[in-house]
């Protein structure tokens, strides 16, 4: 009687070894984040390709040329302008289009972004010419939806973070951002990258000098900067001598890049009362009655429907529960909304733009990971890392 063999068919081991080999990587093969990569991609390129030509555009680009001739910068600024046939004038804009001394007289106002200034310099210079704003402003968005993403998917599988990243990224005011010649984009996700560099990973300091580094992109983050030392020094994640250092650093920063710029009266009354043809000219002063009218004139505009506003108000009052664990995700979290309620209190504008990093991203993110991770149990937390200053 023969004897069974009990050798399988080597062709038959390697047949098998391949076949699961192949179902193995078919299993791990991840559809979300190709998803998410091809909707930025897609976003980013059709701003690419059809940017918007608005007035913050228009003094940017007068800004990046090598002249200080009023007459060479406003036609620099109109040609950027007529790119668009539906720039729509008012009597502000129709006195800067006839005026170019007027129109030069603007330029301080956005002179206090001096990094974003000269990567738009730097671009124009390659050969992207007047695409350079809706360059940096695409590549932004992608930065922001991927560093979005990574977040999410830390505490959410990766179909529910995609979900959610899209949400958050397709918000109208930023599809509008991207297609413009603004910091705004850049300054966003650089916020938020700071800010998941400080709850999500173990590096305070990388988070800390992307938040310093945004004050030479948007001077007003500073305020961003100075809540979340705050809320590092509160937490025990940073020692007191190095949050004082780098407030006066920050500080110091803003005094250097706002001492060409126009005063604080001249720059609320821009904003917040009547545009100002002729800033250079005006001497005003800041009165309380002034103010006080302006902010009642803003409150009054607010409508609390509005996503960007009514989030808030729910993170507010669902922070209480996630507080109770004195994470540093909560503690940052009201660092943001701390930032926006102060910067609305100073300029009372609510342009949604100017909010849209410390009303909506971090706040958003740190409370959806903090829920999930605080009903699932999970054990994955900032908390643990290494504070900068202090010995364990």
């Amino acid at each position: 009687m023969p004897v069974l063999s009990s050798v399988a068919n080597p062709d038959e081991v390697s047949t098998k070894a391949i076949r699961r080999a192949r179902a193995q990587y078919v299993r791990r093969w991840n559809p979300w984040p190709v998803c998410i990569l091809v909707l930025m991609a897609m976003v980013a390129g059709l701003a690419i390709a059809w940017p918007k030509s608005n007035y913050d555009g228009a003094f940017y680009t007068a800004l990046t040329m090598p002249t200080r001739d009023d007459v060479a910068l406003h036609a620099a600024g109109m040609a950027f302008l007529d790119r668009d046939p539906e720039n729509v004038g008012n009597p502000y804009r129709d006195d800067l289009r006839t005026h170019p001394n007027h129109f030069a007289q603007q330029l301080p106002f956005y002179a206090v972004k001096p990094l974003y200034v000269a990567l738009l310099t730097w671009g124009r210079d390659a050969g992207l010419g007047w695409r350079t704003g809706a360059v940096l402003s695409g590549l932004s968005f992608c930065a922001l939806g991927w560093t979005v993403f990574t977040w999410l998917r830390r505490a959410y599988p990766d179909g529910p973070a995609t979900a959610f990243t899209a949400i958050l990224i397709l918000n109208p005011t930023v599809l509008q951002l991207v297609r413009w010649t603004s910091p705004d984009m850049l300054a966003i996700a650089i916020a938020v990258a700071g800010a998941f560099a400080i709850v999500e990973t173990q590096s305070t300091a990388l988070g800390l000098a992307l938040l310093l580094a945004n004050l030479w992109i948007r001077p007003e983050t500073i305020l961003l900067a100075g809540f979340v030392l705050c809320a590092l020094l509160a937490t025990r994640h940073l020692h007191w001598m190095w949050a004082g250092g780098l407030a006066v650093f920050a500080v110091a920063s803003d005094c250097f890049i706002a001492r060409n710029g126009y005063p604080y009266s001249v720059l609320f009354s821009h904003s917040c009362v009547q545009e100002l043809t002729a800033p250079a000219g005006v001497n005003l002063v800041l009165t309380p009655s002034v103010y006080l009218g302006a902010l009642k004139h803003a409150v009054q505009e607010l409508s609390f429907t509005n996503p960007l506003l009514s989030f808030p108000l729910l993170t507010c009052a669902l922070q209480l529960f996630a507080l109770r664990r004195r994470s540093l995700a909560a503690a940052i979290s009201f660092a943001a909304l701390s930032a926006a309620f102060l910067l609305f209190l100073m300029v009372p504008n609510f342009e949604s733009r100017y909010f849209l990093s410390t009303l909506l991203f971090v706040p958003a993110l740190c409370f959806l990971v903090e829920v999930r991770r605080s009903t699932s149990g999970s054990s994955l937390s900032r908390d643990r890392a290494e504070p900068i200053g202090l010995q364990r």
